[in-house]
């Protein structure tokens, strides 16, 4: 008990947290921490270990005031066909 709501924050030592990612992904290491992969990726963020991904969206300002907004993929192409 913290005398705060909620679970109480997941702390992972940076120096472990480094040598288990070179091994394994957050996916595997989310059991060994008791916490969820997200958990992981975020204490890694934290601390520096790894590089934040590119943005999911960018948006542009339009001439006539409305948002462009052009969203990108980390993923392959599932096939070639064209609009």
């Amino acid at each position: 008990m913290t005398g705060r709501r909620g679970r109480p924050r997941t702390e992972i030592n940076p120096n472990f947290l480094l040598q288990a990612l070179d091994l394994r992904g957050p996916t595997y290491l989310g059991p060994v921490f008791k916490c969820s992969a997200r958990t992981v990726q975020q204490r890694a963020l934290e601390h520096g270990l790894v590089d934040p991904g590119d943005p999911v969206y960018t948006e542009e300002d339009q001439p006539d005031g409305t948002i462009l907004r052009t969203f990108t993929s980390s993923t392959r192409l599932v096939s070639n066909i064209t609009d």
